[in-house]
């Protein structure tokens, strides 16, 4: 039994000693509202002939510029740094357990919210399991870096409509077996997000997205009608640098390829469908085509997005 295949045991087995306290309505809204957002730090520059590459030295920049005049913060004694607000979000709470005890965290958003999680301080056959009242399960590896966000972040677009709350439940586990490591950090914080300026392919957009240390400014975005399998834009130059946030949404666990100027990129090879992409880049002073296409099959209800976005304001 491989590693993949441990890690979905032991989510069955759990999910199974949870199922008497979920509530059904709640879980289904779970699985219908949560969207998965990947954040991938130092992806360089796509020019028309090169491929996405990694820059070293960026990985420990950490995910959270804390905005000037951020919010209150109970987080004293803490060994992952909570940022009050950032990027136009207000903190709502935040939890960490140390030495890998699993971590609980109640959530009451009256709007949309954003949820980062991290587990740091052991290595990558440690595996961080995630449930949302029971349900919408979700793995990553742990690693060393404490930064919040850096394992795991992902988007409701609404609040809780009973006003009862989200549960978090985070745990660890190695080679399938649930564990408590000594030095392990599980560290959760959610944040209320600002009214969006836009929806595309399921996905609210905000105006800005922080990543390297930057606030990434929306420009534009595109959008494919429901049901096709790919979307191709041709975007005008711009004299800076673009980040290209990609989204997408529809049924069944299909995946999505992203090619720029007709070179497949690989870095990721592919995402998930129903999730959000923030990393890949556009090198200024070209005009550049990017497509993104389904592989395999096409569910009916299927859409793709590209946004384009820059750093500090668009105008200038």
């Amino acid at each position: 039994m491989n590693v993949e295949e441990l890690v979905q045991r032991t989510l069955a087995e759990h999910a199974t000693d949870v199922a008497a306290d979920v509530d059904p309505g709640r879980a289904s809204a779970a699985r219908r509202e949560a969207h998965a957002i990947r954040v991938r730090r130092g992806v360089g520059a796509v020019a028309a002939v090169a491929a996405v590459t990694t820059l070293a030295g960026l990985a420990g920049s950490g995910f959270l510029r804390a905005d000037e005049s951020p919010g209150p913060a109970d987080t004293s004694g803490r060994v992952v740094d909570v940022a009050g607000s950032f990027a136009g979000r207000t903190l709502i709470t935040s939890e960490e357990t140390l030495d890998g005890r699993p971590l609980e965290m109640t959530v009451d958003a009256t709007v949309g919210s954003q949820w980062l999680v991290t587990c740091a301080g052991v290595g990558p056959e440690y595996v961080v399991h995630r449930t949302i009242d029971g349900t919408d399960e979700d793995t990553a590896v742990c690693g060393p870096l404490e930064v919040l966000g850096d394992t795991m972040s992902f988007r409701w677009t609404a609040g809780e409509p009973d006003g009862t709350g989200r549960l978090l439940r985070l745990w660890i586990t190695r080679d399938g077996e649930v564990v408590e490591p000594e030095g392990a950090i599980l560290a959760a914080a959610a944040y209320d997000l600002p009214a969006p300026i836009d929806s595309v392919a399921g996905a609210d957009i905000q105006q800005v997205e922080p990543l390297d240390g930057q606030d990434w400014e929306y420009v534009d975005a595109v959008e494919s009608p429901p049901g096709v399998r790919a979307l191709t834009h041709r975007f005008d130059a711009l004299d800076e640098e673009a980040l290209l946030e990609i989204t997408s949404s529809g049924s069944g666990q299909g995946t999505v390829e992203l090619l720029v100027d007709g070179t497949l990129m690989t870095d990721p090879s592919a995402y998930s469908l129903g999730s959000t992409d923030l990393g890949s880049r556009l090198a200024a002073g070209d005009a550049h085509t990017v497509t993104l296409r389904i592989v395999g099959d096409v569910p009916d209800d299927a859409r793709l997005a590209i946004v384009r976005r820059v750093v500090g304001s668009p105008e200038g």
